[in-house]
């Protein structure tokens, strides 16, 4: 499959068969991420594959139990069904025989150890900066998606689910400098959308 037609033809999936992944296919998908440019190339990542289903299931409880928590805020007053009916789409990865949940690390350059002595605030470097790190990070997750895309599986960017990060990275004993940034399931999809509307290339580019 040519890259063009990679593009094209990614979909983001939410339902899958249970047709296992081969471990050549996973090292494959992997093995794109990797060669992902990064800034520096400090290459500020790293990958679980998560194919233990009770794993999975004490993911998606920890999801379930942040949801439920925060359907409880007072600023969710009468919306808090609303809230809990998230939950299928956030967990979207227990729905795939694999996951890949995606870490990143801090990120440092020459330059981002100068504004730091400097004294400035994160909000401050960052928009200096423009977080280099988790550009180079989705960068790695875009040439995942591409390369599963084209081994004929499907994809879904996944971050919902970092509403619980923290009963995440506990479930997965991610610790310092590690933090988790996405949850990408990968599967044989049961149905392929059709493609989303896009915007006229005229709208969204111009040339000076």
């Amino acid at each position: 499959m040519e890259v063009m037609e990679a593009i094209r033809g990614r979909r983001s999936i939410r339902e899958y068969e249970n047709t296992p992944v081969p471990m050549e296919h996973i090292r494959l998908i992997l093995e794109a991420a990797r060669w992902a440019p990064s800034g520096y190339n400090k290459q500020p990542w790293k990958f679980i594959v998560l194919q233990d289903r009770d794993l999975k299931a004490r993911m998606v409880e920890e999801v379930r139990t942040k949801l439920e928590e925060i359907s409880q805020w007072p600023a969710v007053k009468g919306k808090a069904s609303g809230v809990k009916a998230m939950l299928p789409g956030f967990i979207v990865f227990n729905h795939a025989p694999i996951a890949i949940a995606v870490l990143h690390s801090d990120y440092s350059a020459p330059m981002d150890e100068i504004l730091k002595k400097k004294g400035l605030s994160f909000e401050e470097r960052f928009n200096l900066r423009a977080a280099p790190g988790i550009q180079s990070v989705a960068a790695a997750i875009e040439n995942m998606l591409l390369a599963a895309t084209s081994l004929g599986y499907g994809t879904c960017y996944g971050t919902g689910c970092l509403i619980a990060r923290e009963g995440l990275e506990k479930v997965l004993g991610i610790k310092p400098p590690w933090r988790l940034i996405a949850i990408v399931p990968v599967g044989v999809p049961k149905k392929v959308p059709r493609a989303p509307k896009r915007k006229p290339l005229e709208e969204v580019s111009e040339i000076r």
